[in-house]
């Protein structure tokens, strides 16, 4: 089982069992720091543009909760964006798709040795799905929700 596999599950398992809602909060509390939302800075929010190459691959357990993610296209880079629970991003009004050029902000922090976003804002075109609060607070922890 890959690490991303295992990431999926153990996202999966926690938000089935209640705890799915603290997932993502700013700085790991004792027993917490499972998913790389845990790791959201402050200190490394940044902007960047580019196309969506690609989206979450398509999950083998339909109806199982799973962490919604792209990966970007930059002038230098090719990074992923993780957006949070699938069961907030798949309720959003505004759906991303391949090639969408967007602009994301949010932390960018090291997970299993990789640069990734940890997305607070994304917007296309003249819309702008709003994802954490300034603080990095996860929109989907019990405020903001579509």
């Amino acid at each position: 089982m890959n690490r991303l596999h295992r990431l999926l599950v153990g996202l999966s398992i926690l938000t089935l069992l209640g705890a799915g809602g603290s997932w993502g909060q700013t700085g790991p509390r004792e027993g917490e720091g499972v998913g790389p939302g845990s790791l959201y800075d402050l200190q490394t929010v940044t902007t960047i543009s580019g196309v969506v190459i690609s989206l979450t691959p398509p999950q083998a357990e339909a109806g199982l909760p799973y962490l919604a993610y792209l990966t970007l296209r930059t002038e230098k880079e090719k990074i992923k964006v993780f957006l949070g629970p699938s069961l907030y991003v798949d309720k959003l009004p505004v759906k991303i798709k391949v090639l969408d050029k967007i602009q994301v902000t949010g932390s960018k922090v090291t997970w299993e040795g990789k640069p990734v976003i940890l997305a607070a804002e994304v917007k296309i075109a003249d819309q702008v799905l709003k994802l954490r609060e300034p603080n990095g607070t996860p929109v989907w922890s019990g405020r903001g929700r579509p």
